[in-house]
């Protein structure tokens, strides 16, 4: 959200904020250095909440109204696809390349991976995982669902949107978790092999507030259900859960009103889920991230 990144450094770095020629997300910098062109692209500049999504521009009014300069934001190319100028011959000597080769104007990066693995249809699915966690649907009309804290942004093709429900609470929770008890990733992962029991704990993993669809800062976590029959391996399997639970929420709010999954894109990482053993608390944790949304259930993972 390079918007109130850039207010910030507005009012808190004002010798900087006055000393600099555009406000560009990442690869378009590098882009630049590459070509000597400045341009923003809109699945990058959609992110930005500078953008007006529906009337695919920058929202110059919002722009001004936050006392930021216009100026900053570089032109926009109408998609992530188009040619962006050709690598110069200095930025070619340094890479070993020709110059004049063609580069493209290149996308955000849920949009790009969206976009390589072939998500393109209201009926798909995809998550991915990292520090947080994101869960997007093509869309085919830019119609806003704010108000149940999904995100609308432009996709990396010519023309479409895509819904996002996202949480913070991801590999950031899952990596407290694992710092603060001693455990290697291999140990985390290999707790979810252990039969859940009722009287396991309950992790929240909001740790620094989340996104969809609470949208609230100041959320924060906790392990609940605490008792003298929990252990290690059931505090790292609960963290797992908890995990999981957030991205069903993120999911929940994603899909309301539209139950029917063609395909669920699912990152390599967590197919561990589906192999969970048939307990009780397997059985749900399965359940919860998958089950009712399966057209079909063989070929989900």
């Amino acid at each position: 959200m390079a918007g109130p990144l850039l207010v910030w450094i507005a009012e808190n770095e004002p010798r900087t904020y006055r000393g600099a020629r555009w406000a560009l997300q990442p690869k378009d910098w590098l882009r630049g250095r590459l070509t000597g062109e400045f341009h923003a692209e809109p699945s990058d500049a959609s992110a930005t909440l500078l953008y007006d999504v529906p009337g695919d521009r920058w929202d110059l009014e919002t722009v001004s109204a936050l006392g930021l300069d216009t100026s900053l934001l570089a032109p926009l190319l109408p998609s992530a696809g188009v040619p962006a100028g050709s690598l110069t011959r200095m930025a070619g000597t340094g890479l070993g390349l020709p110059a004049g080769i063609p580069v493209a104007a290149g996308a955000a990066d849920t949009a790009a991976a969206a976009l390589g693995s072939g998500v393109v249809s209201s009926g798909d699915i995809q998550l991915t995982v990292g520090t947080g966690a994101q869960v997007i649907r093509p869309v085919a009309m830019p119609v806003s669902r704010a108000d149940a804290g999904v995100n609308l942004y432009r996709s990396a093709t010519p023309d479409g949107w895509y819904h996002m429900g996202a949480t913070l609470s991801a590999g950031l929770s899952l990596n407290w978790v694992r710092e603060i008890m001693n455990a290697t990733w291999d140990e985390l992962y290999a707790s979810a092999e252990h039969p859940g029991q009722a009287h396991d704990p309950i992790f929240i993993p909001h740790l620094s507030g989340e996104r969809t669809p609470y949208s609230d800062a100041a959320l924060r976590g906790s392990w609940t259900a605490l008792s003298l029959a929990n252990d290690r391996t059931s505090l790292l399997r609960g963290a797992l859960e908890g995990v999981a639970f957030a991205i069903r929420d993120a999911l929940d709010a994603l899909l309301a009103g539209h139950r029917r999954i063609a395909r669920f894109k699912l990152p390599r990482t967590i197919d561990y889920v589906a192999e969970l053993p048939r307990d009780p608390n397997g059985k749900l944790y399965k359940r919860r991230l998958r089950d009712p949304y399966w057209a079909d259930r063989d070929g989900a993972i």
